[in-house]
């Protein structure tokens, strides 16, 4: 997978700041490997201005915003004034001032079509930032790569210990979500109306190899709903009959969906009462263990016949 980016940079975002945005980065740093999450966790208004709260980065929780001409400014509470983060509009070998560490005071951007191959993908036309040496001989940022609308893809910082560098894995950003490695995940979305469930299973493959499921039968999956004590109110299967034959299914590298709607009754067609319930979902193909996903929900009042 590869992402890339025409170069009419001054319009694009570089920082998404809406609530829910998430970022997850492999870090390396003195010999060692972990990992780091970021997120956007809520927002505030401070001084008649919107900002994001931003959580994972080394120096704590930060306030952000971005403006209209591609600034971005954190909030410092200390001092209650906004400070430049990022002038992300700033045209290819000019600088600008920053505030993003004590150890750095000035930015340069090197490129807005550079390009990285990192475990998340492979980008191009992305914004390259460089940060000279300040007050600090070896702490400070040394070099980011951002990508629009998606955010920080990469950032290398200096240590006492050697460079410490950040490559992100996973982001999910809106609607943009950029997958991590070659993987495999299962994922259960549910809809709610007055009388139904609308429950969408998601089986998605990044492997080069293909994903083969073999089934015994013509089922391909099922639904339990369960109520707070965990006792099974409703199961799909209980009513219906499926064709003795074996077959499967192959999952090239992208998604396979199946949505059912699911009545909001046990098996005996009873409406169900107003309560907690979980609607579990599960692949019936013959390896274990099964691909498998469970979502709450709440009858908040009596459903009408």
């Amino acid at each position: 997978m590869w992402f890339a980016f025409a170069a009419v940079a001054q319009s694009q975002d570089y920082f998404p700041l809406q609530v829910g945005n998430q970022w997850v980065y492999r870090v390396n740093w003195a010999g060692q490997t972990g990992n780091v999450v970021v997120e956007v966790t809520k927002e505030a208004t401070i001084n008649d201005q919107l900002y994001a709260q931003v959580r994972g980065f080394e120096e704590g929780p930060v306030w952000l915003r971005m403006s209209s001409e591609g600034t971005l400014y954190r909030y410092n509470s200390s001092s209650g004034l906004e400070e430049v983060w990022a002038v992300f509009a700033t045209k290819e070998g000019q600088t600008y001032r920053t505030s993003i560490t004590p150890c750095n005071s000035t930015a340069r951007v090197e490129s807005k079509t550079a390009t990285a191959s990192l475990p998340a993908s492979d980008f191009y036309g992305l914004l390259e930032i460089t940060y000279p040496r300040g007050n600090c001989s070896d702490a400070g940022l040394l070099r980011e790569l951002y990508a629009p609308y998606i955010g920080l893809i990469e950032r290398t910082s200096d240590t006492i210990a050697g460079p410490r560098v950040l490559r992100l894995l996973y982001s999910r950003t809106g609607a943009i979500t950029v997958l991590s490695q070659p993987e495999t995940s299962f994922g259960l979305s549910i809809t709610k109306d007055d009388a139904f469930l609308t429950a969408r299973l998601t089986l998605r493959n990044t492997a080069a190899k293909p994903l083969e499921l073999n089934f015994s039968s013509a089922q391909r999956y099922d639904f339990v709903i369960r109520n707070l004590k965990g006792e099974q109110v409703y199961q799909w299967s209980a009513t219906r009959r499926f064709a003795q034959v074996m077959g499967s299914e192959v999952v090239e590298q992208g998604e396979r969906n199946w949505v059912e709607q699911i009545p909001l009754k046990d098996n005996q067609g009873t409406l169900l009462p107003p309560g907690f319930y979980a609607v579990e979902a599960y692949l019936t193909h013959s390896a274990v263990p099964r691909y498998s996903a469970s979502v709450g929900f709440e009858i908040q009042s009596a459903l009408k016949p």
